[in-house]
């Protein structure tokens, strides 16, 4: 036994660098019946950093600080951050960390110049800052408000301002330092986006099917519904009324929608006359800009429009106008008339009216912070990591090997990614768009990564993502106050797809999976935001891709103390059984595809359904080892499907996540907030009394592992070609090949190479085997066998399929589908069924695959 022991000093070194590195956890041994959950190490959550720092700014506001002209903009991000541009000067005055929230929609400057900022959130909060005093205070949270919009003042310097998700209209009293609640803008909507003050009324506008205007007296607290005017000779129906601003005694209010002019349009409304006295429609930016020498400017068919607050009356200037403005402000910079925004760049945008040059200030950047990260995934076949964010304008590569993040790409904010052929898709928000990045290719805009298609159907979020055969499947959730996703199947090759709405009325894709020709998929009753479900429980439903149609549509028979309604279902794999299995918030089950019966089911944690949208799948992941990964209960679960057992590592990681990866060795990637972190998982090493006893075990048995170098045969471990460390069992159009040469020598066989007519013949006793290299043929004993993969050259050793290598030679075969192969020519002395003999093969194994082995 002197190898067994050569063996065993080197893995305690590897175990010892292990956890000297990683800080594992080892599991108690035989802590658990599952002796695949005994024989894993977990190492503690570790940082790799914040990968995407960005400044993106979503509204600002100008004014004068100490006889300079200064931007105020919040950068979006975890925290958010608010920066004092000056404009002048060319630099960032000072900025303040926001810490309660995320970003900012809205800024306004009250009559004695302080600027108030409109905080979003997991809690909303309104903030001043003081251009006296120089600092910024947190007026507290807005009752139990998620977002705050369209802040406006009257005449004492009070605040008003619209509230997602009660869509209420909020005063902030200056003078009493308190917030008061108004009430809703309109029953039922959850959005009150624009609110503006004028002569002692609100005009407020909401996001729903059939969005409204409502004139409400702060007096006598009644509400007016103000009718929409026809455009084009039709009256609109907009679904959002998204923002408005009171310049003089006109409303400003863009407005979107289902109605036959595409696009934005802008209504003008006449406060004093209670009439609207113009339309705008080929809207290019949200936002008519505040009064600038009686004019108000706002962008629209590429060309900048005025309207004269005098005559009423609109024009169309000779400036083009391509870029999009947020909280548009006059100001004079270098002695010239210009308007300034803040862009979602970072940068400040500037109009120079006289010069009609548009132009960023690329050299004043906001600071900015860590972007929270909303997707991660790896390719395992480089071990590299990507990573895309909240709201972001760009995602980040990180090398596994290295340790470094190595370069960075065009990318919006990706709902669902998944990686096929080599190339990372993307699910991408706001625009309802599938991009795709070839990985070995260079990074060039517009071109590596390119948008393949809009998906169009009102889809928005397009969160489940899976690949098989060819194909990209996509899951996605509708536009704001709309019911009713859609799959989308996308055929790699041509980059052609076909959607298929309201595959289950009124729900929403979150889970899909493939088996056998077959598209399993899984729903949320949540559609949009802005609307409630209709619908009173989600489903399960089975979709053909040859007949184009939903086959079976079900909801599923969950365990009585399964709290309802069930509002979603996903995400969903197949598993090593061929089951479905699936997640329902803290319940985890197995569906038999054939019955679609559940057959194994198991609480991981309370399921809490909440409120408000619910489309974030909880992912499950199958490692290589065999083992589920879970983020059910916002934690990292490792699950034996088996006997259904469970290890939650929540200990290790200290924080909470809603996304997870796994590279190629099973180590686990999830993020929280704007880092990701990392839980390396290892594999225990057998005891020398263990490896002792697995060797008596084994017997005469061959045992390969896919992709190792090295082999149990004839009682001891060997390299399976100790002059090419390349030669492996290796699988190739899901057909497992062997190298012949060792295989038919460790099974006492004969081999002999002819090189003129490229044959190799194997034999035996009582078997002659000859085999042509690039055939799908091969002769036993005089008979013609077919192959389903023909005999093939690699890395100059000859390989073949191994279940008519085995049969040929006589032998039986054991398969797990982690990749372990078990040969002998007795059926009796291979693996049985709840045998542990698997997976201490594959701990054996494993580390000989790290450990680089040599034997004497």
């Amino acid at each position: 036994m002197r190898n067994v022991k050569k063996i065993i000093g080197i893995l305690t070194v590897s175990a010892m660098t292990a956890g000297l590195l990683g800080g594992f956890s080892v599991s108690a041994e035989g802590a658990y019946q599952s002796e695949r959950l005994n024989s894993r190490s977990f190492g503690e959550a570790v940082s790799l950093g914040t990968p995407l720092e960005q400044s993106i700014n979503l509204d600002g506001a100008v004014a004068q600080e100490d006889g300079k002209n200064m931007l105020y903009t919040t950068s979006s991000g975890t925290p958010a951050t608010f920066n004092v541009v000056n404009l002048d000067d060319r630099k960032v005055e000072r900025y303040f960390s926001l810490d309660k929230v995320d970003s900012s929609w809205s800024h306004l400057v009250d009559s004695k110049g302080n600027v108030y900022i409109a905080g979003c959130g997991s809690a909303a909060h309104i903030y001043r800052y003081s251009p006296e005093t120089k600092e910024v205070a947190d007026l507290g949270a807005v009752f139990s408000e998620k977002a705050v919009y369209n802040l406006s003042a009257d005449e004492k310097d009070n605040i008003y301002f619209g509230t997602y998700p009660s869509g209420l209209m909020v005063k902030y009293d200056a003078a009493a330092k308190k917030y008061e609640n108004l009430g809703e803008a309109y029953p039922g909507h959850q959005y009150c986006k624009a609110l503006n003050y004028y002569n002692g009324k609100l005009y407020a506008g909401t996001n729903a099917v059939e969005a409204k205007l409502i004139e409400f007296d702060l007096s006598t607290k009644q509400r007016k519904e103000i009718p929409f005017p026809q455009v084009d000779g039709k009256t609109v129906k907009p679904e959002s009324v998204y923002c408005s601003i009171v310049v003089d005694h006109y409303l400003f209010a863009s407005i979107t929608g289902k109605f036959e002019t595409p696009g934005w349009t802008l209504l003008i409304y006449d406060l004093d006359k209670g009439e609207f006295v113009g339309t705008q429609t080929g809207l290019s930016q949200l936002y008519a800009s505040h009064e600038v020498d009686g004019f108000v400017y706002y962008n629209a068919n590429g060309y900048l429009q005025k309207f004269d607050l005098k005559t009423g009356k609109a024009e169309q200037t000779q400036m083009k106008a391509s870029y999009s403005m947020r909280g548009v402000y006059g100001a004079t910079l270098n002695g010239q008339k210009c308007l300034v925004t803040a862009d979602y760049s970072g940068c400040p945008m500037v109009m120079n009216l006289e010069t009609g040059v548009a132009s960023k200030m690329e050299d004043v950047r906001t600071k900015g912070t860590g972007i929270g990260l909303q997707n991660i995934i790896c390719d395992k076949e480089t071990d590299r990591l990507y990573a895309g964010g909240y709201m972001a304008s760009q995602g980040a590569e990180y090398d596994i090997a290295s340790g470094k993040y190595t370069r960075y790409f065009p990318m919006g904010q990706p709902e669902g990614m998944v990686i096929s052929n080599g190339n990372l898709y993307s699910g991408i928000y706001p625009d309802g768009k599938i991009d795709r990045f070839d990985l070995s290719e260079e990074v060039v805009k517009d071109v590596n990564p390119k948008m393949l298609f809009k998906i169009g159907e009102e889809q928005q979020r397009p969160f489940a993502m899976k690949a098989y055969d060819g194909k990209i499947l996509s899951g996605t959730i509708p536009e704001y106050n709309i019911l009713g996703g859609a799959l989308i199947i996308t055929d790699e090759a041509i980059g052609e797809h076909k959607t298929y709405r309201n595959v289950v009325k009124n729900q929403s894709v979150v889970g899909l999976t493939y088996k056998d020709g077959l598209i399993y998929g899984s729903t949320s009753i949540s559609g949009g935001l802005g609307i409630d479900p209709t619908e009173a429980s989600a489903k399960m439903f089975v979709f053909d891709p040859a007949q184009e149609k939903v086959i079976r549509e079900w909801v599923p028979e969950f365990p009585s103390d399964m709290p309802t309604p069930v509002r979603f279902i996903g995400d969903l794999e197949i598993g090593p059984d061929g089951l479905v299995w699936g997640a329902c918030n803290g319940l985890l089950f197995a569906m038999n595809p054939e019955t679609y019966e559940m057959e194994k089911t198991l609480t991981v944690g309370p399921t809490k359904w909440g409120t408000g949208h619910q489309w974030r799948p909880v992912y499950l992941k199958f490692g290589s080892d065999g083992l589920l990964y879970t983020t059910q209960c916002s934690r990292i679960n490792v699950i034996d499907t088996e006997t259904m057992e469970c290890i939650d590592l929540s200990s290790d990681m200290n924080n909470t996540t809603g996304t997870l990866t796994l590279d190629s060795q099973d180590n686990i990637y999830y993020t929280s907030g704007t880092e990701i972190f990392r839980i390396a998982n290892s594999m225990e090493p057998l005891t020398e009394a263990q490896i002792r006893e697995l060797y008596e075990r084994i017997g005469d048995s061959l045992v390969l592992m896919i992709d190792n170098a090295y082999a149990i045969a004839n009682g001891k471990t060997v390299m399976i070609d100790p002059q090419n460390p390349e030669v492996k069992a290796i699988t190739v159009d899901d057909r497992t090949l062997l190298p012949v040469r060792f295989i038919a020598e460790s099974l006492n066989a004969e081999v002999e190479w002819n090189e003129e007519t490229q044959n190799v013949t194997l034999t035996l006793p009582d078997t002659k085997v000859v085999i042509v290299i690039g055939s799908d043929k091969m002769m036993v004993n005089d008979q013609e066998i077919t192959l389903d993969v023909a005999a093939q050259t690699l890395n100059d050793r000859t390989l073949l399929p191994l279940r008519a290598l085995a049969e040929a030679l006589g032998q039986k075969v054991f398969w797990d589908d982690r990749g372990l192969i078990v040969i002998n020519r007795d059926e009796a002395k291979l693996p049985q069924k709840g045998d542990t003999l698997p997976e201490e093969l594959l701990r054996y194994l494993w580390f000989c695959t790290t450990t680089d082995i040599v034997n004497n």
